[in-house]
């Protein structure tokens, strides 16, 4: 009976259809083991997506087009754009040669300078520097396509969905990875916001985000921090990888873990975003006092364990029965599900 109590508890507060939708299909996945309820859910809603963007111009004028990237993404893509591609590309040498849905992955340098690109990798940092890669090569810019930002017209705007900002925005990235997202909420807020603080325990993508956020760190408008968020400060093992993937692991490194509300205790917090491969419980334990207190906007991904769809919506309607929550979805695969409080 707990566990009916609570699964009502979270529908009552879900905000609209969309969102009730996405859990009865992950919560009978999650119950029954049988993956066949949210992949019929996916698999539905992006039919749906991919009938409404093909009513777009844009999309309908990419013919006789490549797509750079042959990562998770380009699998949208390519079921968006279908017959319309003509090979895909990479920068990865080990991929050259092969083929990627039966189309062959040829050098960057090796796309005819006319076509259309479709950079299809979503980090910011990454499709920067693709585009720029590619103007260097001699593309003309109007025929190079961002994917990510064909995408927020069929998906939204992941991590920023339904969320107005406000210039005394003070931002928590946990798990930044390179700093892309940090630049996209500096996007998202026209760039009037009062600070970022920004968490990534991985050595190399720590470097990374120094890296790409320095500009706003040199003038105190970010802070990052070399460590993990986790409910108390201790050492743990982290299995770093210098991908998104990087985790805390029993076989990784030891590195430092955090509480929030320790670190952050004096700074009245207002948007929180979380995407850290499954330490979400504990990172949201962590933060219960800067969450009691400020009823910061939360953006917490829920896909990286089975029972991520009871236990986060739970965990913060304990912490602040007032919530409303909205869910959605950004991929064509099972990944990219996130959850907002507001």
């Amino acid at each position: 009976m707990k566990l009916f109590d609570g699964l009502n508890n979270i529908y009552e507060h879900l905000a609209d259809e969309q969102s009730k939708d996405f859990f009865r299909a992950k919560a009978w996945t999650a119950i029954s083991g049988d993956k066949k309820y949210f992949g019929e859910f996916r698999d539905k809603m992006i039919e749906n997506q991919i009938i409404l963007a093909k009513k777009d111009i844009e999309i309908k004028n990419l013919t006789n087009a490549y797509i750079f990237g042959c990562g998770d993404s380009s699998s949208f893509a390519f079921r968006l754009y279908g017959k319309n591609i003509v090979a895909f590309s990479d920068n990865n040498k080990k991929r050259w040669g092969g083929k990627h849905f039966k189309l062959p992955i040829i050098p960057p340098n090796e796309i005819p300078k006319t076509s259309k690109i479709i950079v299809s990798p979503r980090s910011k940092i990454a499709y920067t520097d693709i585009k720029n890669q590619l103007l260097a090569y001699g593309f003309n810019e109007e025929n190079i396509y961002i994917f990510t930002e064909i995408c927020e017209k069929i998906y939204g705007k992941e991590y920023f969905e339904n969320l107005i900002t406000n210039n005394e925005e003070i931002f928590v990235d946990a798990g930044c990875f390179d700093g892309g997202t940090a630049l996209e909420f500096i996007d998202f807020a026209k760039g009037d916001f009062k600070k970022i603080y920004a968490f990534e325990p991985d050595p190399v993508s720590f470097k990374n985000c120094e890296k790409n956020l320095s500009e706003f760190i040199e003038v105190g408008k970010c802070e990052v921090y070399n460590c993990a968020l986790n409910d108390k400060n201790e050492t743990v093992h982290f299995l770093n990888k210098a991908t998104p993937g990087s985790r805390i692991d029993k076989d990784g490194i030891l590195i430092k873990s955090v509480a929030l509300d320790d670190i952050l205790k004096d700074e009245k917090v207002t948007f929180i975003k979380m995407d850290i491969e499954g330490g979400e419980y504990n990172a949201l334990i962590g933060a219960k006092n800067i969450i009691a207190k400020n009823h910061p906007k939360l953006a917490i991904c829920i896909y990286h364990k089975p029972e991520d769809i009871f236990e986060l919506p739970n965990l913060i309607l304990e912490i602040d029965s007032t919530y409303k929550f909205y869910i959605r979805h950004y991929s064509a695969t099972d990944v990219s599900s996130v959850l907002y409080a507001i």
